[in-house]
């Protein structure tokens, strides 16, 4: 990848990250699309099927600097704490099953960042993972709903799914939310496709 992929898509808001796992390839993308400028003039909220900490852990390892602000919304069906984090991060966790808690938990993170001069930015990871909990049409109307309010609050989004792990209908069915998409293989090629 010669240029970052962030500039083919400089108009988008929601992005569709379609790529089989994290490989180091794959990284670069995810990094690229979650710091498209100075993390520090960033709030960043991560939706995640993982641990808060693991998240904690990737700032301060893989970035030259903090973002402004983290907001994490652990999505598990324990409900379990997390460990104490910085003064700077925010960590909520809401059940998979219950979609309406995960908007209101999105949508009050929006709301409390609405003021602030830095750009909201968001990593939904996963798509793949909440498709265990509902089925396509619901997860697909969920899409729609948070899409639309991270481009009213003038933020950027991007998502990621596994391909492999979907047909071709829960695929296409699903990318219709999204400014752009972009697919990266097995084998190191990156494809964007834009709406616009």
């Amino acid at each position: 990848m010669t240029a970052p992929v962030s500039e083919e898509i400089p108009n988008a808001s929601n992005v569709l990250m379609l790529a089989p796992s994290l490989t180091p390839e794959d990284g670069d993308l995810h990094h690229d699309l979650l710091a498209t400028r100075t993390l520090a003039e960033e709030n960043v909220l991560i939706l995640t099927f993982g641990r808060a900490d693991r998240w904690i852990r990737e700032f301060r390892t893989n970035y030259d600097e903090n973002p402004n602000e983290i907001a994490i919304i652990q999505i598990d069906e324990t409900l379990r704490r997390s460990r104490p984090h910085p003064d700077n991060v925010s960590v909520r966790t809401v059940s998979p099953t219950d979609l309406t808690g995960v908007g209101m938990a999105v949508s009050d993170v929006i709301e409390d960042w609405a003021d602030r001069d830095a750009q909201t930015v968001v990593c939904f990871d996963s798509i793949t993972d909440f498709l265990q909990y509902a089925d396509r049409s619901t997860l697909y109307r969920f899409l729609r709903v948070v899409t639309r309010r991270f481009d009213a609050a003038g933020g950027f989004a991007h998502f990621h799914m596994n391909p492999h792990a979907h047909d071709r209908q829960t695929i296409a069915t699903l990318k219709s939310p999204f400014d752009a998409v972009v697919e990266a293989t097995d084998a190191g090629d990156v494809s964007v496709t834009t709406r616009y």
